[in-house]
C-alpha cells in the first residue's frame, strides 16, 4: 500500500472550534499512527520534537500542523489569506516548536523588508503615542514591523530620518501633516515608496492623506464659543512655521471671527510651543492686552492645560470668567472638564496603516480619507459673565 505523503492535507479531525488540549491529543495520535506507518514501509521517521535551543524548520511546522509548507508560509506572511482555524493551528505548531522564521530568507523571497516607518513630531505627546499604537497593531496583523522616528518639529531632521529609513529598506512611510521639505518628497518619489500623510485632509492636493480639515476643526471650536455668547475670542496656538496643522487652525479662528466677533475685533493670537509652560505664557500675554478676550481657543489640549493652570493661579473662575477650549481630547481632558475638539486618533492611525498596506498589495486605495471629528463640550466653556462696573477687565478674561 503506498504511503500517503505527509503535510499535504488538513487532518480530518481538526475542527475550527477544537480546544488546545484536544488539538494536542489529536497531534499525538496522528504522529504515532504515521510513525508506525512509516516504519512498516521503511520510510524515514518524522522529525523529532525539538528541544529548547534547537532550530525548527518550516518543514517541521508543516508536518506538525498537517499542512504544506506553502500553507505555513502563507499563514505567516499573508495571514489574511488563511482561514482563522488553519491560522490558529499553524500558530500552535509554531509555538510548540518555538519556530523562528528566517527573516533574511523571508525578505529575499518577498523582495521586501516587512517594515513600515512612522515619523511623528514627538512621542512625548499622548496623541501621537495613541496613533502609533494603532498603526503598530494594524501592521502587526499583516505581518509587518513598525519603525518609529521623532523629528522634534524639525523639517530637516525629518528629511534625514526619511533617507535613513529608505536606506534601511522600509516598504512604506507614514507622516504627520503634509508640510515636508521638497527633498523629502523627492526621495519618496525617487524610490517609489508608498506613503501617506496623517492629520490633514486635502482631496485636491497632490499627496495621499488620512485626516481632517484643521481649518474647519478650529471653526467648530470658535462657533461653540460664539453660540455661548462670546465675541472677544483669542487663541494660544502652536508654532505655525513648518506646521501646516497649526497654521490651519490659526486660519480657521481668524476667518470665523471676521464676521462673528465684536465689530473691529482682531483676534489676538499668541504662538507658543506645545507645552504646559507655553499655555501659561500664552494666557499671560493675552490677559495683558487692553481688551483681553473672554474665551481662549488652544492649539491643543496640552496648551489648554497650561491656560487652565495659569487661570487658576490668577484666581479666575474657568467657565464664567474665562472659557477655554482645547484640541485633541486627551484622556486627562475629560477628567478636568476641558472642552475640546475630539480627534479619533486611533482610527486615523489604523486607516493610515491600511492605506500603506493596500498600496503594498498592489491595490489603489482612496487618495484622501476624511475622519469625523466632534465637539466635546465640558465645564471649561460657559456663557461670559457680566463684569461689575468697577471690575478690572484685565482680570476678567
Amino acid at each position: 500500500m503506498p504511503v500517503r505523503p505527509l503535510g499535504r492535507e488538513e487532518p480530518a479531525c481538526a475542527k475550527p472550534d477544537a480546544s488546545v488540549s484536544h488539538y494536542r491529543r489529536t497531534v499525538r495520535v496522528q504522529e504515532a499512527r504515521r510513525i508506525e506507518l512509516d516504519r512498516s514501509h521503511g520510510a524515514p521517521r518524522p522529525a523529532r520534537r525539538r528541544k529548547r535551543g534547537d532550530t525548527s524548520s518550516l518543514v517541521d511546522v508543516a508536518r506538525l500542523a498537517g499542512v504544506s509548507t506553502a500553507t505555513v508560509s502563507r499563514a505567516l506572511n499573508m495571514p489574511g489569506k488563511v482561514s482563522v482555524s488553519l491560522r490558529t493551528r499553524i500558530g500552535m505548531a509554531v509555538a510548540t516548536l518555538r519556530y523562528k522564521p528566517n527573516i533574511a530568507a523571508r525578505m529575499l523571497a518577498a523582495q521586501r523588508s516587512w517594515t513600515v516607518a512612522a515619523i511623528v513630531p514627538t512621542i512625548q505627546n499622548n496623541v501621537f503615542a495613541r496613533g502609533l499604537e494603532a498603526i503598530q497593531a494594524r501592521l502587526e496583523a499583516a505581518g509587518f514591523t513598525l519603525l518609529i522616528g521623532a523629528t522634534g518639529y524639525d523639517a530637516e531632521r525629518e528629511r534625514h530620518l526619511t533617507e535613513a529609513f529608505i536606506t534601511r529598506g522600509v516598504d512604506g512611510l507614514i507622516y504627520m501633516g503634509a508640510s515636508h521639505l521638497p527633498a523629502t518628497y523627492t526621495a519618496l518619489e525617487r524610490h517609489r515608496l508608498p506613503f501617506v500623510n496623517q492629520g490633514v485632509f486635502d482631496p485636491d492636493g497632490p499627496y495621499p492623506c488620512v485626516g481632517f480639515d484643521n481649518r474647519e476643526a478650529a471653526q467648530l471650536a470658535v462657533h461653540h464659543l460664539l453660540d455661548l455668547g462670546h465675541r472677544r475670542i483669542g487663541m494660544v496656538a502652536g508654532i505655525a512655521s513648518g506646521n501646516d496643522r497649526a497654521a490651519g487652525r490659526i486660519a480657521g479662528v481668524r476667518e470665523t471671527l471676521v464676521t462673528g466677533g465684536d465689530p473691529g475685533w482682531q483676534p489676538p493670537i499668541v504662538e507658543e510651543p506645545y507645552t504646559i509652560a507655553g499655555g501659561r505664557s500664552g494666557l499671560g500675554a493675552l490677559l495683558a492686552l487692553p481688551r483681553p478676550p473672554s474665551a481662549i481657543v488652544c492649539g491643543n489640549d496640552i496648551l489648554g492645560y497650561g491656560v487652565l493652570f495659569e487661570a487658576r493661579d490668577r484666581g479666575l473662575r474657568v467657565g464664567p470668567e474665562l472659557s477655554v477650549i482645547g484640541f485633541d481630547d486627551l484622556e486627562f481632558s475629560e477628567q478636568i472638564g476641558l472642552s475640546t475638539i475630539h480627534i479619533p486618533t486611533a482610527e486615523m492611525g489604523r486607516l493610515a496603516a491600511e492605506y500603506v498596506l493596500a498600496r503594498l498589495a498592489g491595490e489603489t486605495p482612496p487618495h484622501a480619507t476624511r475622519i469625523e471629528i466632534r465637539l466635546a463640550s465640558r465645564a471649561s466653556t460657559a456663557p461670559p459673565a457680566q463684569p461689575a462696573a468697577n471690575a478690572d477687565t484685565r482680570r476678567i478674561a
